[in-house]
């Protein structure tokens, strides 16, 4: 499986785009591929000055190369904006904020 990830990334990186958008990219990447994809996601989005939208649910690995988040419930954004600001706003973790917002609906979640 992250061989078909990597050829999905080299795939849509190849293209010009001012928006790209990835979904679950990093989740069959082993460590070091992971570790390579974050550092190429940085360095393009800094030499390339391009917008890189990630759905992802991996929100430790999101936390190392994100500066902006969304965060969306039932199709609707409930919370955004810089990382850093929201993260001093909650007084928490990306993923306690993640709980905090979900807090409610732990109740429907099937064992």
């Amino acid at each position: 499986m992250g061989q078909k990830t990597g050829l999905y990334l080299t795939m849509e990186f190849s293209r010009d785009t001012d928006l790209y958008i990835l979904d679950e990219p990093i989740s069959f990447l082993d460590p070091i591929m992971k570790e390579n994809f974050f550092y190429f996601l940085k360095e393009f989005n800094i030499n390339k000055n391009k917008t890189i939208l990630i759905a992802s649910h991996i929100l430790t690995e999101i936390e190392e190369i994100t500066d902006n988040i969304f965060i969306i419930k039932k199709g609707k954004i409930i919370e955004s904006g810089n990382l850093d600001t929201l993260k001093e706003k909650y007084k928490m973790t990306l993923k306690d904020i993640f709980l905090t917002l979900f807090e409610k609906e732990k109740d429907n979640v099937i064992y």
